[in-house]
């Protein structure tokens, strides 16, 4: 596999808040080998790829938690007025009898192709059938949480979904994590527990803001650091703080928060997160929402943690950054996700503001990424040590060196 090494970048490394003005990254065999406040790589490495970020901010390749990539071929179908149940019953259940997994195929690599060249390189979602989506997922070079909905497999498939997907992540180590996926968390618990234990996956979920239902999941022998739950503001503050505490990952559907209301400035994710809880932000699926530009929601995140508070935080972008990187790697099981460091897969976004005519960084780097940052920003994704995607609109391209 060729090296890579980026120069004159300003580095968010997403470790302690930690940024380099002017550093390199060298990736070699997939892995982030150096980082540092230098411009060149350590003396003695030779590098097949050389890109000067000329000042561009780079980040380590965005998450998406808590996506419904199947459901993109639905986008902009559902206006956002109607009500959530009604469109649970008239939308979504019809087209979900439907769905063959071809078409689950097709669509998830729409929105995969839409995800990376926005700076995503992993997405988290449920499928009616996981290894046509991780099909997708390959073929477009990104990386994949799927789990079979269970809610819609009969229980004599489950196991034998489950069993494919352990398969396909033995052959595509890093690449493929197996998901055990609930609609909600009424019931199928112990059969949840069973698969969780026998595949090594993780339970991926929706809260139903129900009083006891953390307790349930506990009871029915789901470790909650296994979890990664979407968000429901219903949800008693002090249980999902006890969940928090035992390593209870979250996600923020922004479409629970736009039909269910609650609002994030007024939810108890903040402090959780500051107290050490892994909250993520995910892109939901439907309804008008730019759901691949994950650096578009986490930018209305920060600015809605800021309003709430009317003032301006520093800790805010921080917290909004980190929830698209090391607080989603850690929600997902993934800690050599999310951050630049010796060791972390070479997954990588550089953001130039000057793409379509915007103005250089100045002030703060991450608040740049946070509050000015968005798809059309991005001018390269790596993923694993390979260029995934160049923007079109870049007057610099990469030479390679063979």
């Amino acid at each position: 596999m060729p090296k890579l090494l980026i120069r004159h970048a300003v580095i968010l490394t997403m470790q302690n808040r930690s940024t380099i003005r002017d550093g390199h990254v060298l990736v070699e065999d997939g892995i982030v080998s150096s980082v540092g406040d230098d411009c060149d790589a350590p003396a003695g490495s030779s590098d097949d790829v050389v890109i000067d970020a000329e000042g561009s901010v780079v980040l380590p390749g965005l998450i998406d938690a808590h996506a419904h990539v199947s459901e993109y071929i639905l986008r902009d179908l559902v206006d956002e007025d109607v009500d959530a149940k009604y469109v649970e019953e008239s939308t979504l259940r019809p087209f979900y009898r439907r769905l063959t997994p071809d078409l689950e195929e097709m669509t998830a690599g729409y929105f995969f192709t839409e995800s990376l060249r926005c700076g995503v390189t992993t997405v988290a979602t449920a499928a009616l059938d996981p290894l046509a989506v991780a099909r997708a997922a390959r073929r477009i070079g990104i990386r994949i949480a799927v789990g079979p909905a269970l809610d819609s497999t009969e229980g004599s498939r489950a196991p034998d979904a489950m069993e494919s997907l352990a398969r396909e992540a033995e052959r595509s180590p890093g690449w493929v994590l197996p998901l055990v996926a609930l609609s909600s968390l009424d019931g199928k618990l112990e059969e949840a527990a069973a698969n969780i234990s026998r595949w090594g996956a993780r339970l991926f979920a929706h809260m139903g803001g129900r009083r006891g239902e953390l307790t349930a999941l506990v009871e029915a022998g789901i470790d909650p650091s296994k979890s990664i739950l979407a968000y429901n503001p219903a949800s008693p503050a002090e249980e999902l703080a006890a969940a928090a505490a035992r390593g209870l990952g979250l996600a923020v559907c922004p479409v629970t928060l736009m039909y269910f209301g609650g609002g994030l400035g007024r939810s108890p994710l903040p402090e959780l997160s500051r107290i050490g809880a892994k909250v993520a932000l995910g892109s939901g699926g439907i309804a008008g929402i730019p759901v691949t530009d994950m650096l578009r929601t986490a930018g209305t995140m920060a600015l809605a943690l800021r309003d709430s508070r009317l003032g301006r935080s520093a800790a805010d972008a921080w917290w909004a950054l980190s929830s698209v990187t090391s607080s989603a790697a850690d929600a997902l099981g993934a800690s050599n996700l999310g951050r630049i460091r010796a060791g972390a897969l070479g997954d990588i976004v550089i953001l130039d503001p000057r793409l379509g005519g915007g103005r250089p960084i100045g002030g703060n780097p991450q608040e740049y990424a946070v509050y000015r940052g968005s798809c059309r920003a991005v001018r390269t994704v790596i993923v694993n040590g390979r260029i995934a995607w160049d923007s079109p609109l870049s007057d610099s391209p990469h030479p390679r060196r063979a």
